[in-house]
């Protein structure tokens, strides 16, 4: 009688085991798929600013006072020119970077089709 509950109890474990583990690994491939979404648009939030800033670099270097500027006014600007097409490589770079593919949405799929209810017999 013993040897019958002990079974029991071992198959009850062990199903409740697999369960437990299914369901983490469901949260986890939902997280990464949330991770990869704020990615995404801190992707796009870069590249309008990398636009705006370039949008403003062209609107300056357009103005009559850039145009007459001379000697040292002129380094100045041009350097700041310089680094703002620094910051916008920049950000375009950190943006290409975050717009990778990633594997979340293969394995959130992946793992609801796996999930608890697929594992009863």
């Amino acid at each position: 009688m013993t040897h019958f509950f002990a079974l029991i109890w071992a198959k009850l474990s062990y199903r409740f085991s697999l369960e437990t583990d299914a369901a983490k690994t469901l949260i986890n491939a939902g997280l990464a798929s949330k991770r990869e979404a704020e990615k995404r648009a801190y992707a796009e939030q870069l590249e309008r600013e990398a636009a705006d800033i370039e949008a403003n670099i062209v609107r300056e270097v357009e103005t009559y006072e850039y145009k007459n500027l001379a000697g040292q006014e002129k380094y100045e600007a041009d350097k700041e020119k310089r680094d703002a097409e620094r910051v916008i490589e920049d950000k375009r770079a950190t943006a290409k970077q975050d717009r990778k593919p990633r594997k979340a949405r293969k394995m959130l799929r992946r793992c609801s089709e796996r999930t608890p209810r697929t594992l009863a017999p």
